[in-house]
């Protein structure tokens, strides 16, 4: 079993050589060879998902940095005997509740490898062959202690919550505190320098005589910029079409006025069978009365 290159096989494949080799190895009464292939095939084929462990080494480098700045920010604040006292245990409870999620992250981030573990040695597990607790402890020990400890390489969460760097946390507490403590001591020293009092300069007295005797002052010429001639250009040509084509509109109302209307088809028709019109009876009445008026009356002796 141990030429067997495992990684030639699906899933099920293994499983099922796997347990018939189980099988075989029960009847002939050898589980001590069978444990130490379990051993074999843990070392030789188990590949740890590489994002969980990614994320077991993020969280615990996380963890190692918030107790680095929480022992820093507590001697920071023992060392400062005016320091603010709210504060400091404002902070550092902060951080420990942020330690107790990154501590939650990290376990279930382990539940999740433990649960890959038991997927892969399954097909011992049910011909009741348990793995060796010490060796799987070993092997991720191994995958995870070295880059936790002292590793150049970086990594970047995929499960978990992204964490602020160490430098980042010094910033928001232990560099914010020490300059409001600055500038509350600034603020202090400056109230209690006293304020000093300048004298306007003094001009000397004019008397009115004199001012009348100055000529007075001429004012300067107000420029008009390009842009404000070109504006009233603008609308005093405006004003000069307006006006020109208001002439042109009376103009035409009066020839309208001046010429005689031609009569009308209706007009025509009357005047060819002798009658007059409406307008022409009237002005025959109209003369009529006016002439009837300008009679004189008979003298009576």
């Amino acid at each position: 079993m141990e030429c067997i290159n495992f990684n030639d096989f699906s899933v099920k494949e293994r499983h099922e050589i796997i347990t018939a080799f189980l099988i075989k190895m029960r009847k002939a009464n050898s589980m001590q060879s069978a444990h130490s292939f379990f051993e074999y095939y843990l070392k030789q084929f188990y590949k740890m998902p590489a994002k969980l462990i990614e994320d077991i080494i993020y969280c615990q480098r996380a963890m190692k940095t918030y107790l680095s700045v929480h022992q820093r920010i507590s001697r920071f604040y023992y060392r400062k005997t005016d320091a603010d006292s709210e504060a400091k245990k404002r902070y550092l409870l902060e951080i420990e509740d942020v330690l107790h999620e990154i501590n939650a992250e990290c376990k279930y981030m382990v539940i999740c490898l433990e649960d890959d573990i038991e997927q892969f040695c399954l097909p011992f597990t049910e011909q009741q062959l348990q793995p060796n607790g010490i060796l799987i402890s070993e092997m991720v020990s191994k995958a995870i202690v070295p880059h936790v400890c002292a590793s150049p390489l970086q990594f970047r969460p995929h499960f978990v919550a992204e964490r602020p760097t160490e430098s980042q946390l010094l910033n928001k507490y232990l560099i914010t505190s020490s300059n409001d403590t600055k500038t509350s001591l600034n603020a202090k020293d400056e109230s209690a320098k006293p304020t000093r009092i300048v004298a306007p300069n003094k001009k000397p007295l004019v008397s009115a005589a004199t001012n009348a005797a100055r000529p007075a002052p001429k004012q300067a010429a107000i420029p008009i910029s390009a842009e404000v001639a070109s504006k009233n250009d603008a609308v005093n040509a405006s004003r000069l079409h307006l006006q020109e084509a208001l002439k042109r509109a009376r103009s035409k109302n009066q020839i309208l006025k001046c010429e005689p209307k031609a009569p009308s088809a209706k007009e025509l028709f009357l005047h060819s069978i002798g009658l007059c019109t409406h307008l022409e009876h009237k002005s025959i009445m109209l003369s009529q009365t006016l002439s009837h008026k300008r009679k004189p009356k008979p003298f009576k002796k």
